[in-house]
């Protein structure tokens, strides 16, 4: 594992000035009869800016927290803070853990190298929604033998056999690999990991860059603490290493906490012991709508009136509105002049579909980059079956991967014995949880023109494809022109509404 600071923000005055002495300096090099002088001023100058201890994002923390209350100018703030560092702190310090005003925090932003992480612990981080994260895809990358040992198992006996495991599982990967090129007639790597890779477990490693305000990334410290695993604590541990000392005043409760296990002690409690067979056939679908705005569409059509007359909702052509096909002209008249690229209004955003999803480890870690919306995951649980991409299906691939994910959970099993929180690391990309996922209707469209889109993985596009067919059956004008944007203008034409 490594972590690097990759970058953060510093005040754009203080760069001026480093490039200003840079520039002098390079004078200074360069000329052919040197002024002592000069250079000196210069290196004095160097040395005061490197003693400064001004190279840090707390001062614009705390330059913009002064707004509400100093009558001076912004950039007078920011100067001020700039000088005296040692203020900013202090100052930062009262108004974010004193008078507890943590929104001040979001102001300093870190850009952050994480490398060499398992695939389940890039779960985590990314359940943070206010952060930016690009991950290491294992469709367009063809794999090695990277992988991380939980370090519950180090040491043990089960250690070994769980590095057995893995290498059989890149063994099935490389042979899965294969078979595709073969069935495909193609070479091409990210044609073939695309579905090879679900016989890979969330133990293989990965590498992401992270970019996460101060606020949020003191959060995510504090949960890794407080998970229970090795692995986590120790990312959380590196990622406090390479930030301490820069930003001392905006980061500081990060140590671990039982609040989370607390509250997860109280809830089972609650839990039924007579739980039914998931197993069970035709038990449930793979994606369900659970509930739906009442009169979603209605609402949405009369925030839009409503945010033109100034009246309250519900004030607003209420007759008029009684007419569907009113309010599907007013939708397509919405819809009409936009871009694949263009977002729906925010008033979009008042009508919400809530859903259950039966989503595999390999469809999730694509879900779970939309943080716009409620996520919650459950736990990978090997009675759920698989899911088998189409191309493996009734030969050889289908069966080395139901092997394989037999082998994980037989594995999984003897974890969860001895180190039950590692467990997880021995399922499959092909192994599923259950989601509970409430997503509003701007939101689903953007869903739509992604996910649904011809370039977009089969497996995530198929569960987006049912959850817009469901939301349309219940919000018809909101999800009027929900479609993926390689078929937008076609859909478009079709509805009469091109441009």
């Amino acid at each position: 594992m490594e972590i690097n600071l990759a970058g953060m923000n510093i005040d754009h005055s203080l760069l001026q000035d480093t490039i200003r002495l840079l520039r002098r300096a390079a004078d200074c090099l360069t000329q052919e009869k040197p002024n002592l002088q000069e250079n000196r001023r210069v290196a004095d100058a160097i040395f005061a800016l490197l003693d400064a201890d001004s190279m840090t994002p707390e001062t614009l923390s705390a330059a913009y927290a002064r707004i509400s209350r100093d009558p001076r100018s912004v950039d007078q703030l920011r100067e001020e803070s700039r000088y005296r560092v040692g203020k900013a702190r202090r100052s930062n310090r009262t108004i974010i853990f004193g008078l507890g005003h943590a929104s001040v925090a979001e102001h300093a932003v870190f850009n952050l190298d994480v490398i060499g992480i398992s695939r389940y612990l890039s779960e985590y981080i990314q359940s943070h929604r206010l952060g930016s994260y690009t991950e290491k895809s294992q469709r367009y990358i063809r794999l090695d033998s990277d992988y991380t040992i939980p370090p519950e198992l180090i040491g043990t006996p089960l250690s070994r056999d769980f590095e057995q495991f893995i290498q059989r599982r890149f063994d099935d990967y490389h042979a899965l690999c294969r078979i595709i090129e073969k069935e495909l007639d193609s070479a091409e790597p990210d044609v073939a990991g695309e579905d090879a890779r679900y016989v890979l477990p969330l133990a293989v490693t990965t590498q992401m860059g992270m970019t996460v305000n101060a606020r949020t990334l003191e959060r995510i410290l504090q949960r890794a603490a407080s998970s229970g695993l090795q692995e986590f604590q120790e990312w959380g541990r590196r990622v406090f290493s390479v930030i301490d000392g820069i930003a001392p005043s905006i980061i500081k409760y990060t140590a671990h906490s039982d609040r989370q296990t607390a509250i997860e002690t109280a809830l089972r409690s609650y839990q039924s012991r007579e739980k039914p067979d998931p197993t069970a056939p035709g038990i449930r679908p793979p994606v369900q709508l659970v509930s739906v705005t009442p009169d979603g569409d209605r609402r949405v059509v009369e925030a839009l009136l409503a945010g033109l007359s100034g009246q309250s909702i519900g004030e607003t052509h209420e007759s008029f509105l009684d007419d569907p096909a009113i309010r599907r002209q007013i939708f397509l008249d919405v819809f009409r002049e936009m871009e694949p690229w263009d977002p729906p209004p925010r008033e979009f955003e008042l009508a919400d579909a809530q859903f259950e999803l039966l989503i595999s480890a390999a469809a999730y870690a694509q879900l779970k980059r939309h943080r716009m919306v409620t996520l919650r995951p459950g736990p990978y649980d090997p009675r759920l079956d698989i899911t088998i991409p189409p191309v493996l299906k009734e030969g050889r691939g289908e069966v080395i991967l139901r092997s394989a994910a037999a082998e994980s959970a037989a594995i999984a099993h003897r974890m969860m014995c001895q180190a039950p929180l590692a467990a997880p690391y021995a399922f499959l990309a092909c192994h599923r949880r259950r989601i509970i996922m409430k997503v509003n209707a701007r939101e689903l469209i953007h869903l739509s023109r992604l996910r649904e889109d011809v370039h977009a993985q089969w497996d995530i596009r198929e569960i987006v494809t049912a959850m817009v067919t469901l939301a349309r059956a219940q919000l018809p004008g909101c999800m009027i022109a929900a479609c993926g944007k390689h078929a937008f203008e076609a859909y478009r034409q079709s509805l009469g509404i091109s441009s």
